[in-house]
């Protein structure tokens, strides 16, 4: 990343805040989960019992970047063998669609 690239994040990140979280619940389990950009997904999941069965839930900060971090920090925890992806997409006929795509780490 060059320096320009790096001076408008940083100043996108006190002109346009974006609230990140990552969640953590079972240690033991294989599993991850990132709702995208989903902040109402997040929350949802973080306060449900899904939490207990699941290593951790978080989201993406951006569309391009962020995903590399995941991919990443599932690679280095041994425990962690799964990435479901999801998000739920609110269409104009009232319904709530949900898609989900699992990434099994060999």
């Amino acid at each position: 990343m060059n320096f320009i690239e790096n001076l408008a994040g940083e100043i996108c990140k006190i002109i346009l805040p974006i609230n990140g979280e990552v969640f953590f619940g079972n240690p033991r389990s294989s599993l991850a989960i990132c709702t995208l950009s989903s902040m109402n997904l997040l929350k949802e999941i973080a306060n449900s019992n899904l939490l207990s069965k699941v290593a951790l839930v978080g989201r993406l900060f951006s569309e391009n970047k962020g995903i590399d971090s995941l991919v990443r920090y599932v690679i280095s925890n041994k425990n962690l063998e799964t990435i479901l992806l999801c998000e739920k997409i609110h269409l104009d006929i009232d319904q709530d669609i949900r898609f989900l795509i699992f990434i099994k780490m060999e």
